[in-house]
């Protein structure tokens, strides 16, 4: 069992670390953290994370993983008391594997915060996720205790006996941790509740942005509307305005002709009071001889 749960642990977070990996070309988990939009000479920042969420993550990470990982190096240092005995291989191989998974478990936690994590809220949901597999190994065994007590006591008590009374088990502090997890699982369903409640706010804000959107578009679309027939009519103005010049144009050509008509119709005039006086004085010149 405790190999298969430690089998089980390690596929959890190279799950969690490949999620975490940014590959072009393949579908992943990551979130960028800046949006550069089209319209835009700047680029915005998506992630609200704080130094608050650092903070819970940092004493998360302490306080669960500190035990684990010192007590794989109090293993692996305590191998050397058997030498290269049976006993002495299974201390130093159980404190590597210890401190290996536990590693792997803070590996885990802060690559896949600093991938998919843009708030706090996320942060601390993601890190309390990854600590519960942590936990796995004592999960296990309080289910064993709840199941067959007394095979896990007798189990127990062989462990303790091989080691000359050296290793001491303490089902009080698994029943305890088991106690803290069933809490951690009941935050965090709160936590999901507020997830979900801020994700249907924010599908609200949504909605309200789409109508506003679309009135916006309609009335974008009206204003194209009335700016191409306000081109075309300053084109028909332009026209009329072309044809009055070339009206005004016509005009003044026959104001002109018709001045020089004048004029002539005047010279004529005066040449033909010119020809009645002389026919005058032709008359008086006639009558007289």
């Amino acid at each position: 069992p405790a190999l298969a749960v430690l089998a089980t642990q390690t596929l959890c977070f190279v799950f969690f670390i490949n999620e975490a990996s940014l590959e072009f070309g393949e579908e992943r988990m990551w979130i960028y953290s800046f949006s550069c939009p089209r319209n835009k000479l700047d680029c915005q920042s998506n992630s609200d994370v704080s130094v608050v969420g650092w903070i819970f993550f940092g004493l998360f990470g302490f306080i669960h993983l500190t035990c684990d990982m010192l007590n794989g190096l109090k293993l692996v240092w305590s191998a050397s008391k058997y030498g290269f005995s049976g006993k002495g291989v299974r201390i130093f191989f159980g404190g590597c594997f210890l401190f290996t998974i536990t590693a792997l478990a803070l590996y885990a936690t802060v690559v896949y915060n600093f991938a998919t994590s843009r708030s706090d809220v996320e942060m601390i949901f993601n890190t309390v996720i990854l600590l519960v597999v942590n936990d796995l190994d004592e999960k296990l065994f309080m289910s064993l205790n709840v199941i067959s007590p007394e095979w896990l006591e007798k189990i127990t008590s062989e462990i303790v006996s091989s080691f000359n009374g050296d290793v001491r088990m303490n089902i009080q502090y698994a029943r305890a941790n088991h106690q803290f997890i069933t809490e951690q699982t009941s935050n965090i369903v709160q936590i999901e509740n507020k997830l979900a409640e801020n994700s249907n706010k924010i599908k609200a804000v949504d909605a309200k942005q789409e109508k506003m959107a679309t009135k916006f578009n309609k009335k974008s679309n009206a204003i194209r509307t009335v700016e191409v027939k306000h081109e075309k009519l300053k084109t028909k103005v332009k026209g009329l305005k072309a044809r009055h010049t070339t009206n005004n144009k016509k005009i003044k050509t026959l104001e002109t002709k018709n001045q020089g008509l004048h004029k002539k119709v005047e010279q004529l005039e005066s040449e033909l009071e010119d020809l009645k006086a002389k026919f005058l004085k032709f008359l008086q010149t006639v009558e007289k001889h």
